[in-house]
């Protein structure tokens, strides 16, 4: 995703957020996207989903070098990844101590190729006890490691970025509505949605309102629709993709 100066239109914001798609897609045909459709003043960022390996991790491990070759053809600096959730799958014994916070977060997504902060979210898999919960793994995380750029202080967060002369407010969303054992219950459900709407009525001075889930209230994908309206967001966010995702200036 990139982000073009305030001045800019969100027409253009969602053409660059495409093009970034597109190249990712293309792997190490990434050149292909013409460098100056992403050059320029403008501010980078890159966007992961169900990204957790399971029995191996070659195809994290393809994914993350298409990541680096991208940044690195394009000459751009990322100032921040979004980490949409089902982060880890599979075994996680050790909680925040388990070593595949290093091979599978740390040294996957290095800081010296991407340095600034990563935003997480939780997915259905984070909710998994695979022996320990990996929900409460990832929301102690950064309290038992200081220096980690992994950030997720709770279930839902609100975050303006950078301190100083915020360029957007980001909205990042628990959308694990599905009614399995320890998920959001019913009590947390109400809460969110309070927090949201009193969230959107709040006055913004960033130019840009990113909100950010795991699941797509809308999608023509294989699991399709996880229904918007019973959640009581489909009046509040519109029609998005996978992750869902709004921007607004």
């Amino acid at each position: 995703m990139s982000l073009p100066n305030p001045a800019l239109t969100r027409r253009r914001a969602l053409t660059q957020t495409f093009l970034f798609s597109a190249a990712l897609a293309l792997g190490s045909r990434a050149r292909l996207v013409q460098a100056q459709e992403t050059a320029g003043d403008d501010l980078h960022f890159l966007m992961i989903g169900d990204w957790g390996n399971t029995k191996d991790n070659k195809a994290q491990l393809a994914v993350a070098a298409g990541m680096k070759g991208y940044a690195e053809a394009m000459k751009l600096k990322t100032e921040g990844l979004f980490l949409v959730g089902d982060n880890f799958y599979g075994e996680f014994k050790g909680g925040v101590h388990c070593p595949r916070w290093k091979t599978d977060f740390e040294d996957m997504y290095p800081a010296s190729v991407f340095p600034g902060p990563c935003w997480a979210m939780l997915g259905n898999h984070d909710y998994d006890d695979e022996p320990v919960s990996k929900m409460n793994a990832e929301l102690t995380y950064a309290s038992a490691h200081p220096g980690t750029r992994w950030y997720l202080p709770s279930k839902w967060y609100r975050l303006e970025w950078p301190k100083e002369n915020p360029l957007f407010t980001a909205i990042v969303l628990d959308s694990n509505y599905h009614n399995r054992v320890g998920q959001l219950t019913p009590e947390e459900r109400a809460a969110q949605l309070a927090w949201l709407k009193d969230e959107l009525a709040k006055p913004r001075a960033t130019p840009w309102l990113i909100a950010l889930g795991h699941h797509p209230l809308y999608s023509n994908g294989l699991h399709g629709d996880t229904g918007g309206a019973d959640r009581g967001m489909g009046p509040i966010v519109p029609r998005a993709q996978r992750g869902f995702l709004f921007l607004r200036t």
